[in-house]
């Protein structure tokens, strides 16, 4: 990546320079999944989904260290295993060698994480980012289906993988997804702002505009790209 736009992409990481109409598609694309971690870190706040108990999914390695856990029902206490893993494997080493381009080495830290935890939010997130950015869009689809097979409850790993499919041009069944969140939450804020942003991708103004509505009822007051438009 060329020192001048991995300096404007690590400055739309941080939120500081929207300098977006400089930058290559997959750049603004990953961009965008970077700063929708802001609305997943709300929605995460948001564990209203039924049926949260450690299904049968759950294995244990020759290690004795359980995987394919549920990362929202996870123990998040000093010392446990989700801790550890954030820790070691999600820290700011991670995001600077992600920040700085330096994928292959941030690759195998996210892919842990979501080995233990699959339906990880903001894992899948940096994944996502990463997979725009390396122009492997189908590389993180098998994350999110992992995720989906697993632990299929949750509205905002629906909505996730929406918001993700509708960025790399899978228009439909991005917005059956997102649709398929909005059912399982209809409180789900993340969820309608990407759907309004995938109606105004796909060029229908008027259910773009009854997805931000919706949106700004529950309280987002934040950008939602197209709306303006």
């Amino acid at each position: 990546m060329p020192t001048n736009k991995r300096l404007i992409f690590v400055s739309l990481v941080a939120g500081m320079l929207p300098l977006l109409g400089l930058m290559r598609p997959e750049m603004e694309q990953a961009s965008h999944l970077v700063r929708d971690a802001d609305i997943i870190q709300l929605a995460q706040a948001r564990r209203t989904d039924v049926n949260r108990t450690e299904g049968p999914h759950v294995g244990v390695d020759s290690g004795g260290t359980p995987y394919n856990q549920d990362y929202f029902v996870a123990d998040r206490r000093p010392g446990s295993l989700l801790e550890i893993m954030e820790r070691v494997h999600f820290n700011n080493d991670v995001f600077e060698n992600f920040r700085a381009g330096r994928y292959e080495y941030a690759i195998p830290d996210v892919d842990f994480v979501l080995f233990r935890y699959p339906n990880h939010p903001r894992a899948l997130q940096i994944m996502s980012a990463i997979a725009i950015l390396r122009k492997q869009p189908s590389y993180a689809i098998d994350y999110y289906e992992t995720a989906l097979f697993l632990y299929p409850q949750y509205a905002i790993t629906h909505a996730q993988f929406g918001n993700y499919l509708v960025k790399i041009g899978v228009m439909d069944d991005g917005i059956a997804r997102l649709k398929k969140a909005i059912e399982l939450d209809p409180k789900l804020t993340a969820a309608y702002v990407w759907l309004a942003e995938a109606y105004y991708k796909k060029g229908d103004r008027k259910l773009g505009t009854e997805a931000a509505e919706q949106a700004r009822k529950l309280g987002h007051k934040g950008v939602i790209t197209g709306e303006t438009g």
